[in-house]
């Protein structure tokens, strides 16, 4: 694999960075999240604090596990919770499927979020 033809290992390579740019353009433009540039992995590590204290019909969102509960239950929408890897308040997001699916879990990720409310 390392010594044969790269063609292959390059289009892949070339998609996953598409896919990564689109997420974090898509991330940065919803208010109250926020992520840092990234140059590895397949995941975006990205910030939802601001979200604390918002509601929903279910309670309130107290942490990053409450928010990826939210996203999944109202939305439909598969996160991780950045806690089981030491980043309260952090969530994750892969990037390792197809771009169809991160423009419509993007789509319905920024409705859902408009629909929480403060006090």
């Amino acid at each position: 694999a390392l010594q044969g033809p790269q063609e292959d290992v390059e289009l892949m390579r070339s998609e996953f960075e598409r896919r990564r740019d689109y997420v974090l353009q898509r991330l940065r433009t919803i208010p109250g999240l926020s992520c840092p540039d990234i140059h590895g992995a397949f995941y975006v590590f990205f910030d939802m604090s601001a979200y604390v204290g918002s509601k929903w019909k279910d309670g309130v969102i107290e942490n990053d596990v409450d928010f990826c509960s939210f996203l999944l239950e109202e939305a439909g929408v598969a996160l991780m919770p950045g806690t089981p890897f030491y980043g309260a308040n952090r969530v994750r997001i892969s990037y390792a499927t197809s771009m169809q699916n991160l423009r419509s879990a993007l789509d319905i990720m920024e409705v859902s979020l408009k629909q929480l409310t403060r006090d």
